[in-house]
């Protein structure tokens, strides 16, 4: 009998335990929504964002860009935020110490875009990033042979400012990674986000 309730005792803890754990990583996949002044968005809209700085740290040749604009379409699907980068010029771009940018352009657009929560935090992931890159000057060890940036990239957002804040802590929060070739680089990057279709003025948030 004693027995019994032993396998019992032990079968209700390992379903506990199951059942928190379910709890937890669903916690962690939490899909939020794409909202305006506080209101669900309904149907689809344009937003874009001028970083405020942007820089790659390729080695040996840390690329930073004076001008970077991102360009989403945004919307809400099946309660998830969900979204694509159709547009992202960058220019203005210079490489140190022995690189100069010849080029630099972002490829295969648009890339798919999803909002996401982690440990209570509100992320935008970005997939399928490519960017291509040509350097230039005598020194420059990449120079001649085109580099590519491969990859995802996780980006806090921040809705008191309506900011997208790409940087190390959050790569590692949403587990993704940048790469030039098998390398993994670093991209630090602040984009304050508004609207510009008919939220036009209206603070984007995540909840």
């Amino acid at each position: 009998m004693q027995s019994s309730k032993s396998v019992l005792r032990v079968v209700c803890l390992v379903t506990v335990a199951a059942m928190l754990s379910a709890v937890a990583a669903s916690a962690a996949s939490a899909s939020p929504v794409w909202e305006f002044n506080g209101t669900v968005l309904v149907g689809s809209e344009a937003v874009s964002g001028s970083a405020l700085s942007s820089s790659f740290t390729i080695p040996g040749a840390t690329t930073s860009c004076a001008n970077v604009q991102l360009l989403m379409k945004i919307v809400n699907v099946a309660g998830a935020g969900k979204g694509e980068v159709i547009e992202f010029p960058l220019s203005g771009c210079t490489a140190g110490p022995s690189c100069t940018v010849n080029s630099i352009e972002a490829e295969r657009l648009p890339w798919p875009a999803h909002a996401v929560t982690v440990a209570g935090k509100n992320y935008v992931v970005i997939e399928k990033i490519q960017i291509g890159i040509l350097y230039g000057g005598a020194l420059c060890a990449l120079a001649g042979s085109p580099v590519t940036i491969k990859g995802t990239a996780g980006g806090l957002y921040e809705n008191s400012t309506s900011t997208l804040i790409f940087n190390k802590a959050s790569f590692t929060a949403t587990g993704t990674a940048l790469k030039v070739g098998a390398s993994a680089i670093e991209w630090d990057a602040i984009f304050p986000m508004e609207a510009f279709g008919a939220h036009s003025g209206e603070a984007l948030e995540i909840s």
